[in-house]
């Protein structure tokens, strides 16, 4: 999968961006604020129906403007080509792809597999359990197609079962929602332990690629109750508690990936740089993962990749993004921060207030 032509209207500072992508390598350079993080936000907001700088789509449209719209022309593995764009006018957001509107935004993001690098990441170490969960969830939604069903069946059930913890109705009127948790909740479980399967091996590979070997880290999957018991006997044992406190204590929508250095959480004990490097390597093992399951690619967008790494970490997350066979679109102050290293095709544009320009 591809993007070819872009086109972007009124999103921050961006000014009638319209461009052709290269098929593998894209650099954007130019100085802090120019628009290089717009641009890979403009795409987010193509694959997500939301920003990873804002949760207020009124704060994404320029000023001068009303409206933002990204629309994108998408090269399929089977060479289709399919358009997608997304709008928010009027205080209403629209999504559509191949010339049909899309309803949900599962459906958008089916379409379009995106994976970002950029500096909020590095809250998959220092942060809760829920920004873990949705890297994990992000993988699991893309390789197995029944999750999203069996997670909607599951976060209806537990909504009702927190709404009867509220109200004291007592254990009967818990049941049948208990029974609904246990059935889809063990489908959750099966599907992200068996990504999981998948992913670690790689991730372990990945790790060792980009950095010391005598670092020794573990990530290991928590699924968010004691598996060991019968989830309904889970959820039993938990009433009294789960009573008190108003809502379901354990669960799917619990878990969490604990990534550990020497034992110790790895915020705490690896250096900034050394975070970035683990960040990029579980990031880059998600679309290792996502390729060997369904033989496409995915699209990397990665901001400011040199921040905090030296030029020899930087030559080797270069050389594990030519092996991903993926389209890559980056972002740096100067044209000669990213060196296109081993890649044979690849364009370069010029940002400046807004400006989006190719250099020829």
């Amino acid at each position: 999968m591809r993007l070819q032509r872009v086109v972007i209207d009124h999103v921050r500072n961006l000014h009638d961006v319209s461009i052709s992508l290269s098929a593998r390598l894209n650099i954007l350079f130019g100085e802090n604020a120019s628009g290089k993080t717009s641009f890979l936000e403009s795409l987010h907001l193509l694959a997500y129906a939301k920003s990873f700088r804002s949760h207020h789509f009124k704060h994404i449209v320029n000023k001068d403007a009303d409206f933002f719209r990204v629309v994108c022309q998408i090269l399929e593995s089977d060479h289709q080509l399919i358009p997608v764009g997304i709008e928010f006018k009027e205080s209403r957001l629209r999504m559509r792809a191949g010339g049909k509107n899309l309803k949900k935004t599962s459906e958008l993001a089916q379409h379009l597999p995106i994976i970002i690098i950029h500096q909020e990441c590095q809250r998959l170490l220092t942060d809760g359990p829920k920004f873990r969960r949705k890297f994990l969830d992000w993988g699991v939604f893309h390789v197995e197609h029944g999750f999203i069903n069996a997670w909607r069946r599951y976060s209806r059930a537990l909504k009702q079962r927190n709404a009867v913890l509220h109200s004291k109705k007592g254990r009967i009127a818990i049941s049948h929602w208990d029974q609904e948790l246990k059935e889809s909740a063990l489908v959750i479980h099966d599907y992200r332990q068996r990504y999981c399967e998948g992913f670690l091996p790689i991730l372990q590979d990945c790790i060792r690629s980009l950095m010391e070997d005598r670092i020794d880290i573990t990530v290991t999957y928590q699924p968010g109750w004691d598996i060991s018991q019968d989830f309904k006997a889970v959820l039993d044992a938990s009433f009294a508690q789960d009573s008190r406190r108003g809502f379901t204590h354990n669960g799917p929508h619990r878990a969490d990936i604990a990534v550990k250095a020497y034992g110790v959480a790895a915020h705490e004990s690896l250096s900034r740089g050394q975070q970035k490097l683990l960040i990029c390597a579980m990031l880059i093992s998600q679309a290792l993962v996502y390729r060997n399951h369904s033989s496409k690619d995915c699209v990397l967008l990665v901001d400011d990749l040199k921040a905090e790494l030296d030029q020899e970490h930087v030559a080797r997350i270069m050389n594990l993004f030519e092996g991903l066979d993926a389209q890559i679109i980056m972002t740096a102050t100067e044209k000669e921060a990213l060196e296109p290293f081993y890649f044979d095709t690849y364009k370069t544009f010029h940002v400046e207030r807004g400006c989006i320009t190719e250099v020829v």
